[in-house]
């Protein structure tokens, strides 16, 4: 029998998937909508709206186009979504912290994935630099992925420490 807070547990964490997706999304179709190509629009100092497509994977690394590449680059994010999907529901693993990082990795994959079999490449607005240097153009899913990899590397971090003390 599953318990009411591992119940309620495993119906937030899709309704968390679900917003991050449509966050992604959304903003996705606001900057194709408002930002014409390689456009610069200032926001606040080091940050800008800058759009991109980027037909690669993370960095626009293989991004020349070769369609097993485009095979790799769908494949993968389905197979890493089922894996965290299975972790989410049916690990031994209580921690809330530990499942919304997963969801927070597997909703960004998912909101890539959405690019990459509607058009071909993934929609990137979001340009982060200072001064002449300009960290690589990303969006919401990316942020996604990142922050959920930070929870789970702190998340063993602490584990760590405490296991040791």
């Amino acid at each position: 029998m599953i318990s009411k807070q591992t119940f309620v547990q495993n119906v937030r964490i899709p309704l968390f998937f679900l917003v991050i997706v449509l966050t992604d999304q959304i903003t996705k179709t606001i900057a194709i909508n408002n930002l014409s190509y390689g456009e610069e629009f200032f926001i606040i100092p080091h940050v800008n709206l800058y759009l991109i497509f980027n037909t690669g994977a993370a960095f626009s690394l293989m991004s020349d186009g070769f369609v097993w590449q485009r095979v790799i680059l769908i494949s993968l994010p389905i197979i890493a979504i089922t894996f965290f999907s299975y972790i989410i529901f049916f690990s031994r693993e209580k921690s809330l912290i530990f499942k919304l990082a997963i969801s927070l990795i597997a909703a960004g994959a998912f909101g890539n994935l959405i690019d990459r079999v509607f058009y071909g490449y993934v929609i990137d607005f979001i340009d982060i630099y200072w001064g002449d240097y300009h960290w690589p153009t990303f969006n919401v899913a990316d942020s996604s992925i990142t922050v959920g990899a930070g929870f789970i590397i702190y998340q063993e971090i602490k584990n760590t420490f405490r296991d040791k003390v």
